[in-house]
């Protein structure tokens, strides 16, 4: 089954950049987020990640924390069954390790006593915030991202909660108007 998220948007310029390197790859060959057709498809870190959500308000009052600054660093190579994800790192700093507990303890709450345990790599303590640019590559072919990609860091800001529900295929602005300058 697949899973449902809450997920950090990222402001038009990062946006732009993520979606630029997603290009760069398609363009080499490689496999790539770039031609994904799917409604929930864009550059997005993902703060949780359950089987099923409660419904969108329920992280509403996270949304205060916006807009949270963003640095996306090097690559991130993680293992999944399908194959080999590439990222790119995001800097888990204060100020994002504090959206991530406060969007998990809002659903951790408003969950309770449901069978909906939470993703185990999204929970505090074992959370790599990632924006991915690819998913199921082997070996050879993360070798020749790293010639393809810039790799230097990228900075911009996360600016939008976002609901991901996959069974009903709907994703959900909880909040998109930062409601605090940078």
């Amino acid at each position: 089954m697949a899973a449902s998220s809450v997920d950090l948007g990222l402001d038009d310029v990062l946006d732009a950049e993520v979606r630029r390197q997603w290009w760069l790859l398609a363009d080499a060959g490689l496999p790539s987020l770039a031609e994904h057709p799917g409604p929930s498809n864009a550059p997005h870190v993902t703060l949780a990640q359950r089987r099923r959500l409660p419904a969108p308000d329920v992280v509403q009052p996270a949304t205060h924390r916006l807009p949270v600054a963003l640095s996306l660093t090097g690559l991130l190579v993680l293992p999944t069954r399908r194959g080999l994800v590439l990222a790119r790192a995001v800097t888990a700093d204060d100020v994002l390790l504090d959206l991530h507990a406060e969007v998990v303890g809002l659903l951790d709450r408003a969950a309770e006593g449901t069978p909906w345990p939470p993703a185990a790599h999204t929970t505090p303590g074992a959370w790599t915030p990632h924006v991915t640019l690819a998913t199921g590559l082997g070996p050879d072919q993360v070798a020749r991202a790293l010639d393809v990609l810039p790799l230097g860091a990228l900075t911009g800001a996360g600016v939008v909660l976002r609901h991901w529900d996959a069974r009903a295929q709907q994703l959900t602005a909880c909040a998109d108007v930062p409601t605090r300058p940078l």
